[in-house]
């Protein structure tokens, strides 16, 4: 309406009856004018044509422009319009234009220009809410499954998960999760094989010191024969004796093996060592059968691991009278 105000303000042309029709149809408003005299000169309204005595521009001062937004209402014949007067000069001549836009019609207007974006406005909610929860749905199902790697992996269930498709922070976070689960499955492999480690090295040492007091034993029993009955030769006395003591010997380095204690090498001379092994030797071959000669030179030499090297000559030996068998 104020731009209807605005044009009529500052046209020049005559407010025909031809003009204010298609004023009419252009604006939808209906228009009355008045001429100097006070006198209806044209109107859109068919009412006001026999009723124009009935009203007049003095009577209309309160209608100003700004009806509309003071919500001024005007009633005529029973239509409640919004109103709107304005002095405009035509040539010579100065006219009052009334303009009159009916209630029902801005109601209709005001609608009209109110739907299409609250519909859309609306719509988009929809869309925006469906949306959300599609999205807030997918990443509530990634989470789930990164929740139950977790609890596979509380479980003792070290299995790798497949690799998300998405390239996102989700699937950073599982794949830091299959290197975890790595790290743990050999982590619990490493503490299985030192608890079975550990487990073995107490059972060792307790069979080692139980044969070792048996051996220990053994070894004072033949003693304790050797000096009660006393004959000419000794020697497969002695070599029992010996055995015993290289056996005990042995079981004493397991035992500070399973302790963590260090074995400190005892040095002996080549010649002793050879002569230990023969004399050990000798015995298990008579008991085979087996002919066994020895042919050395003598050697002046030092062995710093004694033990070592008499332990793996003795080996050596054993097996090859094994192998040979009797002859």
């Amino acid at each position: 309406m104020e731009n209807v105000l605005s044009t009529l303000e500052t046209a020049t042309y005559p407010m025909t009856p031809a003009i204010l029709e298609q004023l009419k149809q252009f604006s939808e408003a209906d228009f009355v004018v008045f001429n100097q005299n006070d006198e209806v000169s044209g109107t859109t309204l068919v009412e006001m044509a026999s009723n124009e005595h009935r009203l007049s521009a003095k009577s209309l001062t309160p209608y100003d422009r700004n009806s509309l937004e003071q919500r001024t209402l005007f009633e005529f014949q029973g239509r409640r319009y919004f109103a709107g007067l304005i002095s405009k000069r035509s040539g010579v001549r100065t006219e009052s234009v009334l303009v009159l836009y009916p209630e029902s019609e801005w109601a209709v207007e005001r609608w009209q220009a109110i739907f299409p974006p609250v519909f859309i406005g609306g719509l988009l909610l929809i869309l925006t809410i469906f949306a959300s929860l599609w999205i807030s749905q997918r990443i509530a199902r990634r989470i789930q499954t990164v929740q139950h790697q977790v609890a596979r992996l509380a479980g003792g269930n070290y299995s790798a998960s497949p690799k998300p498709a998405i390239n996102d922070e989700l699937q950073d976070l599982a794949e830091d999760l299959n290197q975890l689960s790595v790290v743990l499955d050999q982590s619990m492999k490493s503490v299985r094989s030192n608890e079975r480690s550990s487990m073995l090295a107490q059972l060792s040492g307790g069979l080692a010191h139980q044969l070792r007091n048996s051996l220990t034993g053994a070894r004072v029993s033949i003693q304790l024969h050797q000096r009660r009955c006393a004959t000419g030769n000794d020697e497969a006395i002695a070599v029992a004796i010996r055995q015993l003591t290289l056996t005990e010997e042995q079981i004493k380095a397991l035992l500070r093996l399973t302790r963590g204690e260090s074995d400190k090498p005892e040095s002996d001379q080549l010649d002793q060592i050879l002569n230990d092994v023969i004399s050990l030797v000798q015995p298990m071959c008579e008991h085979h059968k087996t002919r066994f000669t020895s042919d050395r030179l003598e050697i002046d030499q030092e062995i710093r691991d004694a033990n070592a090297l008499r332990g793996a000559l003795l080996n050596l030996l054993l097996n090859a009278i094994e192998a040979a068998g009797p002859g």
